[in-house]
């Protein structure tokens, strides 16, 4: 029977209008037209209904029109020499057939596939996913790992510590030597005070390599913290030494001269190198490990290290550079002095206890 007003598309599964002839996606035929009586059927359809004519099989073409015979007027061939006595005409021969045109092939019967499949389902929006409940509580989880991850290493971790700066600064000189006095400092800190000599004729020469050699020194020390620093007497001066472990001999930071004894108003040479060793040290256990510091909290310079160390720690205990530059700012007059004021006999003295002050008079 004719079709309805939808045609289906064999092998997409695509439904069209009935005036479609072919799929516009694919170009397969929807429909097959009766070669007899011109009805149109459905594609899966082999036969007519109405006479049975093959719908596969298309009409045969119409064969040429024969040549037209040749007219009265044409031009008559002249006759051949007479045929020998005894011997019948041979016959004209036969004109070779005309080829037979074979009949088209059947086309291959498709079965018409199903329109329900699940082969372009719809995929859900990303608003949708992300509403889930279970992504929710994935997302939740994550940021609680992180947030914890995060908490213990602050905790628990070391500190946020970049290399301090070590640098150097002129002092007023009182004209009690012949150089001038420079101090050297490790952050806000002055560790020591040296002299200067200026017959070298470039100014701060021997600040300038101290500095050098402090920085190579104190940089790496995070890395390798297999490092302490000493006192001995070398080529008959104090000096201040780095011992480094497993290395063969210690090295010479900076020895004391006898122009440093007195700008810091010391008659033993040895207690200003030890002087020098306490500062250095603290100065590195707070400024780089981010360390209580120990070895000179007897003196008013300790002292002030200890209550800047403790500002910054806070509740937490954890120092960076930032709290310590608060800490710094919120010391009082005399302690930030303390810290900047380079060792001198009189304020080690005003700081010793009564006790030792008379043990140092009897050694003396």
């Amino acid at each position: 029977m004719p079709m309805d007003n939808r045609r289906q598309c064999p092998s997409c599964g695509r439904q069209f209008e009935e005036a479609f002839q072919f799929c516009p996606f694919d170009a397969t035929p929807l429909a097959r037209k009766c070669p007899t009586c011109g009805k149109t059927w459905d594609i899966a359809f082999q036969f007519c209904p109405l006479d049975s004519t093959p719908l596969a099989q298309t009409a045969a073409p119409p064969q040429p029109p024969a040549p037209e015979s040749v007219p009265a007027t044409a031009q008559v061939e002249a006759p051949g020499p007479p045929a020998p006595v005894g011997r019948a005409e041979a016959p004209p021969p036969r004109p070779a057939p005309a080829p037979s045109t074979p009949p088209p092939a059947a086309s291959v019967y498709k079965p018409k596939p199903t329109a329900f499949t699940f082969a372009e389902r719809a995929q859900p929006a990303w608003k949708t996913v992300l509403l889930r409940p279970m992504t929710i509580l994935f997302a939740l989880g994550a940021m609680a790992v992180g947030f914890a991850v995060w908490y213990l290493d602050w905790i628990t971790g070391g500190p946020d510590l970049p290399p301090p700066v070590i640098s150097y600064a002129l002092m007023t000189n009182e004209g009690k030597t012949k150089g001038v006095p420079v101090a050297i400092k490790v952050s806000q800190l002055t560790v020591f005070m040296i002299d200067d000599p200026m017959d070298t004729g470039e100014g701060a020469a021997r600040a300038k390599k101290l500095v050098a050699t402090l920085e190579e020194v104190i940089k790496p020390l995070k890395e390798s913290p297999a490092v302490r620093f000493a006192v001995d007497t070398v080529e008959g001066r104090p000096a201040l030494l780095e011992i480094v472990q497993n290395a063969p001999s210690p090295r010479t930071l900076a020895s004391v001269t006898e122009g440093d004894a007195i700008l810091a108003g010391e008659t033993d040479a040895s207690r200003l190198a030890s002087q020098w060793a306490e500062r250095l040290t603290d100065a590195v256990k707070v400024f780089v490990f981010g360390e209580v510091p120990s070895f000179s909290t007897e003196t008013e310079f300790g002292q002030a290290l200890l209550a800047m160390y403790k500002a910054a720690a806070g509740s937490h205990g954890k120092i960076t550079k930032r709290s310590l530059d608060a800490a710094f700012e919120r010391l009082t007059a005399d302690q930030r002095k303390a810290l900047e004021t380079p060792p001198l006999v009189k304020r080690q003295e005003a700081s010793t206890p009564p006790a030792r002050k008379e043990e140092q008079r009897r050694t003396r």
